[in-house]
């Protein structure tokens, strides 16, 4: 009986190295490439580009869409803003306008004014600013967490600092830090109860957990910190920790969701 004649493993396959960054490259009008390679790239107007871009520093001001990811040391974007893949910025990345990311995006630094939803994670080594709506699939990482505005988190949020000043309903998973401070927007702040402008628990979160904790206006389910001050208008199913001042408006324990009979109230 002949022998089965085998044949030799094939090599794994190496990849193709990255091309290098070279020249400085401005374009304006409608623009679509393949790939962006470079030391400088800035596009005003509407662009698409259906692979990577690899470049030292990028400016877009306009409406443009990568299908591929973005890697770069510095990033400025002004308009509309669409990436396909992950996002990695060494340095500072500035979005202004509507940004859409759909994998996850990694920076020095990131500040955002306007709209921004990333489909995955987010890891910050130092500052997360964010000023208007902000919507997040997964967890976020930051040495400091500054938020004002609509906030909508599926994960955790992990940061030295989380200070938010927050509007509309907004929502966080799970919050781990140091320290946090969470409170509504208010058009003024006054020394008695205005419905219009004191708005009743507007932001939503699953647990806590920090040293200092400072909340108002906030429905949590736990809270674990040596030091915890509730405002007006909070609502804490769990605490553990010393609650240092709480406002009248508060309420710690379960609380009955079903409406009161009729003619009484709670």
């Amino acid at each position: 009986m002949a022998t089965p004649v085998r044949s030799p493993m094939a090599p794994a396959a190496v990849a193709p190295p990255s091309m290098p960054r070279s020249g400085a490259f401005r374009e304006v009008g409608t623009v679509r490439h393949a790939s962006i390679h470079a030391q400088r790239y800035r596009l005003r107007g509407a662009g698409k580009v259906t692979g990577e871009v690899d470049v030292d520093e990028a400016v877009f001001d306009g409406i443009a869409t990568i299908t591929g990811p973005l890697i770069a040391n510095q990033l400025d974007v002004r308009g509309t803003f669409e990436v396909g893949g992950d996002v990695t910025v060494s340095g500072g990345a500035v979005v202004r306008g509507t940004g859409r990311f759909l994998g996850s995006v990694r920076a020095g630094q990131l500040t955002t004014d306007g709209l921004v939803r990333v489909a995955k994670d987010v890891r910050i080594v130092g500052t997360l600013s964010a000023k208007g709506a902000l919507e997040i699939g997964k967890d976020v990482t930051a040495a400091l967490f500054l938020h004002d505005g609509r906030i909508s988190l599926a994960g955790v949020l992990r940061a030295q600092e989380v200070e938010a000043v927050f509007e509309s309903e907004s929502s966080i998973g799970a919050i781990e830090a140091t320290k946090v401070s969470l409170r509504p927007r208010q058009i003024l702040r006054l020394p008695v109860d205005v419905p219009v402008l004191s708005p009743k628990a507007l932001l939503r979160v699953d647990r806590i957990e920090a040293e200092s904790v400072q909340i108002e206006g906030v429905d949590v389910d736990y809270v674990r910190a040596g030091s915890i001050t509730l405002g007006r208008h909070c609502h804490v199913t769990r605490i553990d920790g010393t609650v240092v001042k709480k406002d009248p408006s508060s309420y710690i324990g379960y609380e009955s969701r079903t409406p009161p009979p009729h003619g009484l109230s709670r």
